[in-house]
């Protein structure tokens, strides 16, 4: 074998393994860590709703099949919404396309370059140190705030913004909620998501390493920020569910609550653009928009009262908030028409 094609050979298989390990690790979310659905986050989950259920069934009637079906209810996991859910779940997971990378824009290497540009403008900072325990655990807690402060931002401004709102909008177009329904996202929902929290959180990111003498030490848990891992392993998969899973009173003005989620997909007039948070509520009770449930409330979730299902198939669901955002640009342009919406299914 030639040197050539010897070269050629190890550059594909690197690039299948590549591959494979890519695809691995998108179809097998209960085998990572970092990934919301792995085993572990689901048992702790699946537990907790296990705890609400011995609390809210007389003790006569709690049994494994009564159990079963109150975790995992046909009407709700056979759905017509929930099994488009599924099919998002699928082709944003394993075919990626909301799943787009943009390596020159990741946050570390942002952070990265404004770290690397304080110190050269103003010289290493002599402060903090993540070397003892306390400090670790603070420079821990501002690394996950930092991150939660821009996605607040983002799913305000997505809510907010009639343009952004249509790519949002297929979210929150699931009437009724599964662990799943959190992948139900459109590509360039993801894709500026990922614009508009890097830009947000990168700089504070890098002003807090710059702070902590360029050095990046947090307490992780299964390859997460420590609390992010706790989070989930808190119910963080109820919070796309039926299950009314509540941290109380002091609680929810910390975190975000399952229940708080599930408030922020309700369509009750009272609930509307409530709860933006993604895992902390601080910035919810800062800003005005948490809602905190006074007892337990009949949900309702969807676009709106009585609105029929904006994306009933998978080509709507990928087309018409596209087709939706144009429409609403061009109708700035005096004198020009929109387009129209081509149903292939």
């Amino acid at each position: 074998m030639t040197p050539e094609l010897t070269t050629w050979v190890a550059d594909l298989e690197r690039l299948l393994g590549q591959i494979l390990e890519y695809f691995r690790s998108q179809i097998f979310h209960h085998l990572n860590g970092s990934r919301r659905l792995y085993w572990l986050y689901l048992l702790t989950s699946l537990l907790l709703a296990g705890l609400v259920y011995w609390r809210s069934q007389p003790k006569s009637d709690l049994n494994f099949k009564g159990f079963l079906s109150f975790c995992f209810p046909k009407e709700i996991y056979f759905h017509p919404s929930a099994l488009l859910d599924y099919q998002i779940f699928i082709i944003n997971n394993i075919l990626a396309p909301g799943n787009l990378r943009l390596a020159w824009f990741e946050t570390s290497l942002v952070a990265s370059l404004v770290n690397n540009w304080l110190q050269a403008t103003f010289g290493y900072f002599g402060g903090f140190t993540t070397e003892n325990l306390g400090s670790l655990v603070i420079f821990t807690l501002l690394f996950v705030a930092v991150f939660d402060f821009a996605s607040y931002l983002n799913h305000a401004w997505h809510h907010q913004n009639p343009i952004l709102w249509q790519f949002h909008s297929l979210h929150h177009s699931s009437e009724v909620l599964t662990p799943i329904s959190l992948y139900r996202s459109h590509p360039l929902y993801e894709l500026n998501k990922k614009l508009i929290t890097t830009a947000i959180s990168a700089p504070l990111q890098g002003i807090l390493i710059y702070l902590f003498f360029g050095k990046i030490h947090v307490i992780t848990l299964f390859g997460l920020n420590f609390l992010v891992a706790l989070y989930y392993m808190a119910g963080g998969n109820l919070a796309h569910s039926h299950i009314w899973l509540d941290y109380g009173k002091i609680g929810n003005h910390i975190f975000i609550s399952p229940v708080l989620h599930q408030i922020h997909h309700s369509i009750a007039p009272q609930h509307i653009n409530k709860n933006y948070g993604e895992f902390l509520g601080i910035w919810d009770w800062m800003f005005g928009t948490l809602y905190l449930p006074e007892k337990e409330e009949k949900l309702e979730f969807g676009i709106g009262k009585n609105q029929p299902q904006p994306y009933p198939t998978l080509t709507q669901a990928y087309l018409d908030p596209v087709v939706n955002a144009i429409n609403l640009l061009i109708a700035k342009i005096p004198g020009k028409s929109g387009i129209k919406t081509i149903n292939l299914d």
